[in-house]
């Protein structure tokens, strides 16, 4: 089956999710198919596969896209029992860990490539933690596939010119470990903040890229600086890196 009928599929499990998160697990079915579809031509350009380790699952979107594609995929949550009805529909390994108080309970050199995808800016304790354990758990010449949302350079000028915040509404976020069960966006980075993190703890840089759509102009400063912006690129939505362990 092709990707795009898998994701759309995916609509008639609703009924299987937590009814806590069932609206939510919904509109980021329809939200992120684009992006999930992002994410797999991303971990085929860079040529990652074999193993896999999904950091953060649910809600199993991805997660069920790829084992039904054919790839071999494990994950961990810090909640996965809010879609057990899916983990047991299509016979999906998710196991609850806290990736940012707990070790990943895999011995070392486990997996090939670990996907952290959206993860990052969820991270509110100590980022470099956790991607300790990401690199532990690969084998060597394994890849880590990162995303997290582009800080774009109009928003980065609209910083430097007003001292608008580019980061998220912290209130809203901190609300989302109540109303969906996880920290929603703690903390947005830029690319040379995620290449410090990355190597960090010895991962070395692999291609990185820009995906998504373009982020909303809404000024006509906006508008004009992507104009004359020579990489047009960097005003779309999601920042992707590869990384491997070495």
């Amino acid at each position: 089956m092709e990707p795009e009928k898998i994701l759309s599929s995916l609509e008639k499990d609703a009924e299987l999710v937590s009814p806590r998160i069932r609206e939510w697990w919904l509109n980021y079915l329809h939200e992120q198919h684009q992006r999930y579809l992002d994410i797999l031509a991303f971990l085929i350009e860079t040529g990652s596969g074999g193993e896999i380790l999904e950091i953060g699952s649910v809600p199993a979107h991805l997660t069920v896209l790829l084992k039904k594609l054919g790839y071999s995929v494990r994950g961990v949550d810090i909640d996965p029992e809010r879609v057990r009805g899916i983990c047991r529909r299509y016979s999906l390994d998710i196991a609850e860990v806290d990736i940012e108080t707990q070790e990943l309970p895999f011995p070392d050199d486990s997996f090939n490539t670990v996907l952290f995808t959206d993860m990052l800016e969820h991270l509110r304790i100590n980022p470099v933690f956790t991607l300790r354990q990401i690199y532990r758990v690969l084998q060597e010449g394994g890849k880590i596939i990162l995303s997290t949302p582009n800080i774009t350079p109009a928003q980065r000028f609209r910083f430097f010119l007003y001292g608008d915040s580019y980061q998220d509404n912290l209130a809203e976020e901190l609300k989302k470990l109540q109303t969906v069960g996880h920290m929603g966006h703690f903390r947005l980075y830029i690319l040379s903040e995620v290449r410090q993190l990355l190597e960090s703890v010895g991962f070395r840089m692999g291609i990185f890229t820009y995906k998504g759509g373009m982020k909303r102009l809404s000024r006509r400063q906006d508008r004009l600086l992507y104009w004359v912006h020579p990489r047009k690129e960097r005003f779309r939505e999601t920042l992707y890196v590869a990384a491997q362990k070495v």
